[in-house]
């Protein structure tokens, strides 16, 4: 099963669900070798839209080390972390994002542990703000992921 999964101020969710629509396995893991990033999905179920959405931009996956520690950063010519946390339908409200500017530079981490074909496999943690109001900030703790890729 593959999932991402994470304490928000000391909540578990996890989330598994794909839509069920055609390519949307697709958008919930894939990897471009041409725009070189790296994008994973998931929400909780077909009607709740809490979930999760990570981009790893800026990323050769192939030459990728085993472990790496990615960040959320604006540093360029390294990889990048974009990671979301969605309370609710996606509008910019319920959005929690990392934030290298608002919050600092590596307030937010992603490890990748394990790299077995297409298969990720990672930890995350760090602090998280409001997408429409910078000051609601709320903190990811023992994050994991396993997600299959599709390379397009």
């Amino acid at each position: 099963m593959y999932f991402i999964e994470g304490k928000v101020d000391g909540v578990m969710y996890r989330a598994e669900y794909i839509c069920e629509y055609n390519g949307c396995d697709m958008v919930t893991g894939n990897y471009s070798d041409f725009m070189e990033t790296v994008t994973m999905q998931r929400t909780m179920s077909k009607t709740n839209d809490i979930g999760w959405d990570i981009h790893i931009r800026d990323v050769d996956l192939d030459a990728l080390p085993v472990p790496s520690t990615i960040y959320a950063t604006n540093m360029s010519g390294q990889p990048s972390l974009d990671l979301s946390f969605y309370t609710g339908d996606w509008n910019s409200n319920n959005n929690y994002l990392a934030d290298p500017v608002v919050l600092g530079e590596n307030s937010f981490k992603l490890k990748l542990t394990s790299k077995t074909g297409d298969v990720l496999e990672g930890t995350f943690s760090g602090q998280l703000r409001n997408g429409s109001d910078t000051d609601l900030t709320k903190t990811v703790t023992e994050g994991k992921f396993k997600i299959k890729l599709i390379r397009i």
